[in-house]
C-alpha cells in the first residue's frame, strides 16, 4: 500500500462534542484560524447559549499537575467534551486525506500521545505517513516526534519509521503573540465576548504552550520608550497572577520538550510554509 495523507488541524479545526452531540462552536471557521489572526466568519452568538454556560462548557481543569489529560474537559456536572469532525469548511481541499482530530484546549503533548496512536493503529501496510500540519497541529506533530523518539532511547530517526513527510503550514514553532491575547485581552472572539473568553481561555493548556518563547517577546515601558524586559511571557513575573500560574509551569516544561523543533525528524522530508496574510505582532508591551 502506498504512504497515506494525514491532516492534523489547528486551533479550532475541529468541532468540539458535548456528550458526543455536537457542541455547535466553532460554527464557522476560514482556513487560517481565530489564532492565526482571521477570526471566526460566525461566532459565538451562533450557539444560542448564554455566555456563563459557555463558560462553564467549555473551560477545563487540570488539577493533577502531573497527567496530560484534564480531570475535567468541561465544567458543567456529568458531563464531556471531546473533539468531533474536522471542519470541513476550513479544510474542504483535503478531502482525500485522512484526519486526527484532537481538542486543541489540551495539553498537546496528550494530543501528540494520542497521533501516535492513531498512526499506530492505522499505519499503511508497507507505507509511511504524509502528514500536512496547520498551526497548532504542527506543535502536535513535532511533540509526537519528541515521544517517539524518547520511548526509542532517543534515536532521531525513530519518527521516520512512521511518517515519510511532513509539511509545516503556518505553525507556531516558537510560539505565537495570538496566544498571549487570548489570555490578555480575550478579543480574539469579538469585543463583546472577551471577558467571558478571558475565563475560558486561561483554563487551556495548549494556549500557554504556545506562548511566546524567544528572548525579547515582552518590552516595558519606560519614561524614554519601551525596553526589552528581562523575563519572556512564560515566566511568572509576567502576569502577576492574572493566569494560571500551574499551567504556566506546565507550559515552560512544554518549552522545553519542543526546544530544536526538527531535531527528532531526520529522515523526514521537512518543508515549513509561512505567509503575512495577517498582521502579527512580535513583541507584548507590560
Amino acid at each position: 500500500m502506498p504512504d497515506r495523507d494525514l491532516l492534523v488541524p489547528g486551533t479550532s479545526g475541529c468541532k468540539l462534542l458535548l456528550d458526543g452531540e455536537d457542541l455547535g462552536w466553532p460554527a464557522q471557521l476560514p482556513i487560517e484560524g481565530w489564532l492565526a489572526g482571521g477570526g471566526f466568519a460566525a461566532g459565538l452568538a451562533d450557539v444560542g447559549r448564554p455566555p456563563e454556560e459557555l463558560v462553564a462548557l467549555l473551560s477545563m481543569e487540570h488539577a493533577n499537575s502531573a497527567s496530560w489529560a484534564p480531570t475535567k474537559s468541561t465544567l458543567q456536572p456529568g458531563s464531556a467534551v471531546t473533539p468531533g469532525p474536522i471542519l470541513r469548511l476550513a479544510y474542504n481541499q483535503f478531502q482525500d486525506f485522512d484526519t486526527f482530530p484532537y481538542d486543541w484546549r489540551g495539553d498537546v503533548r496528550q494530543s501528540a500521545e494520542g497521533l501516535l496512536g492513531y498512526m499506530h493503529d492505522n499505519k499503511p501496510a508497507g507505507g509511511r505517513w504524509r502528514i500536512l500540519a496547520h498551526s497548532q497541529g504542527g506543535i502536535v506533530v513535532v511533540a509526537a516526534s519528541k515521544l517517539y523518539a524518547e520511548r526509542r532511547g532517543g534515536a532521531d530517526r525513530a519518527f521516520s519509521d512512521l511518517v515519510s513527510h511532513v509539511a509545516l503550514l503556518a505553525v507556531p514553532l516558537h510560539g505565537t503573540v495570538n496566544s498571549a491575547d487570548a489570555l490578555i485581552r480575550g478579543e480574539n472572539l469579538g469585543g463583546g465576548f472577551a471577558r467571558h473568553f478571558r475565563k475560558i481561555a486561561r483554563t487551556w493548556p495548549a494556549l500557554y504552550q504556545m506562548l511566546p518563547a524567544w528572548r525579547g517577546s515582552v518590552v516595558r515601558k519606560t519614561p524614554s520608550g519601551v525596553e526589552p524586559a528581562s523575563y519572556n511571557l512564560l515566566s511568572d513575573v509576567a502576569w502577576n497572577g492574572s493566569v494560571d500560574l500551574a499551567l504556566l509551569a506546565r507550559a515552560r516544561v512544554t518549552r522545553r520538550m519542543l526546544r530544536a523543533p526538527l531535531e527528532m525528524m531526520n529522515g523526514v522530508k521537512v518543508r515549513t510554509l509561512m505567509s503575512r496574510a495577517y498582521p502579527t505582532r512580535n513583541v507584548v508591551v507590560s
